[in-house]
């Protein structure tokens, strides 16, 4: 399956998530790729991942995270959000992730 990816970048002192919204399909891989200086975390509720919740998962600055396999599950939609630093990072909502299976 393919790999997807969003991305962390710093404008002007704030952290935005590009695209606002990954849609991906069961089996697809996704990264959060950190492009700031500063480490990052990120945390994605129950469902959307195999192995369960992702709970403040450090991303390195400069790098991307572990990629994370999408589960087997029906049409889901996922409110997710990261931080670098004490900044929340933004979109044009908060970043989402969409499973079409």
């Amino acid at each position: 399956m393919a790999t997807k990816r969003a991305y962390l970048y710093e404008v002007d002192g704030f952290v935005f998530v590009y695209p606002a919204v990954s849609v991906l399909k069961t089996g697809d891989k996704f990264e959060l790729i950190n492009t700031t200086d500063e480490d990052a975390v990120w945390s994605v509720p129950d469902g959307a991942f195999e192995g369960g919740a992702i709970k403040n998962e450090p991303i390195p600055k400069k790098h991307p995270s572990p990629a994370k396999t999408t589960r087997n599950a029906p049409f889901l939609v996922v409110k997710y959000n990261a931080h670098v630093g004490a900044k929340r990072a933004i979109a044009h909502s908060d970043p989402i992730i969409i499973i079409d299976p």
